[in-house]
């Protein structure tokens, strides 16, 4: 009967065929019509407040992510962004010597200006550190310059609501790597055959 019970108000809350329900309990007693109706009412406006808040969050992250209204406005925000970016460098770069490295990056991304920079921006980095060197480290070199650090975090907004462009990104970085990889065993390879056949040669 409990269960019956809980099944016959989650029918009534979704108002699913609630009045062959209603009839036989109003035959019953004239009190299952008030206890009907204030149910329903109840259940029907905690329903349409929680339907109105997502809408509006929405809304709210929609508008947020939106551009400035005009160009100019969204190269000043560019530019504002990217002197954020060059100060937080600075700090990372402990040694100044115009890089940082991975242990400096990774200390950078812990700070809390960074991270709320990185909210604000709309920016989802990949939760394994590895996964991110690999998409901001171009060359592979496994520092980063200023402007592999700005170019790649700027490529990266957005990305907090889109998942799908950082995946993209992700395997397009982790093909590239695999193919500079490939063509540098390659030439190596290349090389050390020439030099076999010119020792050959001269022998």
């Amino acid at each position: 009967h409990v269960l019956l019970s809980m099944l016959t108000h989650v029918k009534l809350a979704l108002v699913e065929a609630w009045p062959d329900i209603a009839a036989p309990m109003m035959e019953n007693s004239r009190f299952w019509a008030f206890y009907i109706a204030i149910f329903m009412l109840v259940c029907n406006m905690a329903l349409l407040n929680v339907v109105t808040g997502v809408i509006c969050e929405k809304v709210m992250d929609i508008a947020h992510q939106q551009p400035p209204r005009s160009v100019e406005e969204r190269l000043e925000a560019t530019r504002e962004f990217e002197k954020e970016l060059w100060r937080l460098y600075e700090l990372a770069d402990q040694d100044y010597d115009g890089w940082v490295t991975e242990e400096e990056y990774l200390q950078l991304l812990k700070t809390r200006e960074m991270q709320m920079l990185l909210q604000d921006a709309g920016v989802g980095l990949p939760l394994h550190q590895w996964d991110t060197l690999l998409l901001l480290d171009k060359d592979g070199n496994g520092s980063l310059s200023f402007e592999e650090f700005s170019e790649g975090i700027m490529r990266q907004r957005g990305t907090r609501s889109d998942h799908l462009s950082q995946s993209l990104q992700y395997d397009l970085a982790e093909r590239t790597n695999q193919i500079l990889v490939g063509a540098t065993r390659m030439e190596q390879g290349a090389r050390t055959a020439v030099r076999r056949s010119l020792r050959r040669a001269k022998c």
